[in-house]
């Protein structure tokens, strides 16, 4: 048989008619294809899902913005808090509504009235 214009010995051929030599180099072409394949493949797999992959990008992004969110509420709160804090120091008026409201307390001579709620079957009908 003649391979590129040469004699090739029939000892040397495989059944198919392929040099030995010639079809483990494509034997080996092969194993390097499939090892190249499996490493682009765990390649693109680890950076979709691993622990710095894509997955892990959006779960830190999301909880980025509630995090920012969280912040802005409890800066709003925080401004709040002094603005009251700032007025209870500056202003009389604002400690005597607080001790109103949540003491309870009176000036002399104010009068307390006590209204109770009552189911309306407990009220009488007006007499006629």
């Amino acid at each position: 048989m003649l391979i590129y214009g040469y004699p090739v010995p029939s000892s040397l051929l495989s059944p198919s008619g392929v040099p030995s030599a010639q079809r483990k180099r494509r034997a080996g072409w092969r194993w390097l294809r499939l090892v190249l394949f499996l490493v682009v493949a765990f390649a693109i797999a680890n950076a979709v899902g691993g622990a710095r992959g894509l997955t892990a990008f959006r779960d830190a992004t999301s909880e980025f913005a509630t995090l920012s969110e969280a912040v802005a509420h409890l800066r709003q709160e925080n401004d709040a808090l002094q603005e009251r804090a700032r007025r209870l120091r500056e202003d009389a008026a604002a400690v005597e509504d607080l001790a109103r409201q949540e003491l309870g307390l009176i000036r002399p001579g104010e009068k307390v009235f006590i209204l109770r709620d009552q189911p309306l079957d407990a009220v009488a009908p007006p007499v006629q």
